[in-house]
């Protein structure tokens, strides 16, 4: 796995974002962590020196950063130990997460509260998820509108009964292109053809570009129709 892999996919700038197909790490600006690398101790044998820390059943078990893709890692916290030039640091990572792009150590920190001290951090927790095959990223904050839009559309996430059977003639209607607004105004009782839409684009079983506000000019595509 190549440095770079290690947040592939976080904080894409370009193009849409759209809602069926998006991964979680897409809907994030990652901060780099490449300026904290200057300041570690890596030579020599930085595995077996480095130690990682965390908690199961009650009890704190250590290892070698070497050894740690070889066991399982069921809960926090993590610590590692690592090397600096001038002294030896802990960090703690926020998060590690096992999804379908694969294990993910992460941490959050708003960009404003970045410090030095915690580039190095962040440096020193890329290395050891490079050594375990892991990808590792940074979440400094959401990608622009993308927050407002899941809040907006994570309203509708419960199971949703559909009493009119609105949903076909919403899904057959995406095809044609409309906006959201537009698609809302192809039924009878647009208020509830509104909640059936953010449930079947929550569902993604429809797609918005969350790369932009999610308003009534939102187009809507279905989700085997929606753009890469």
């Amino acid at each position: 796995m190549e440095r770079s892999e290690s947040a592939r996919g976080a904080g894409r700038a370009a193009g849409p974002l759209w809602s069926h197909r998006a991964a979680w790490e897409e809907f994030l600006v990652a901060a780099p962590v490449e300026a904290g690398r200057s300041g570690l101790d890596l030579g020599g044998d930085w595995p077996g020196r480095w130690t990682v820390t965390w908690k199961t059943d009650g009890d704190q078990v250590s290892c070698p950063v070497r050894e740690l893709s070889l066991i399982d890692v069921v809960s926090q916290p993590m610590r590692l130990r690592f090397d600096t030039a001038e002294r030896r640091r802990s960090h703690t990572p926020d998060f590690l997460a096992v999804t379908r792009s694969g294990v993910w150590l992460i941490d959050v920190r708003p960009e404003h509260l970045i410090r030095e001290e915690d580039l190095e951090s962040f440096a020193a927790t890329a290395e050891v998820a490079l050594s375990c095959g892991w990808h590792y990223v940074v979440a400094a904050r959401w990608r622009d509108h993308v927050w407002p839009a899941l809040d907006a559309i994570s309203s509708q996430r419960r199971p949703l009964s559909d009493p009119l059977g609105l949903r076909p003639a919403l899904l057959a209607s995406a095809r044609r292109g409309l906006t959201f607004g537009e698609l809302a105004a192809t039924a009878a009782y647009e208020p509830l053809a509104r909640a059936q839409l953010l449930h079947l684009i929550w569902r993604r079983q429809l797609g918005v570009n969350l790369a932009e506000p999610l308003a009534d000019r939102s187009p809507v595509a279905a989700a085997r129709e929606a753009a890469a």
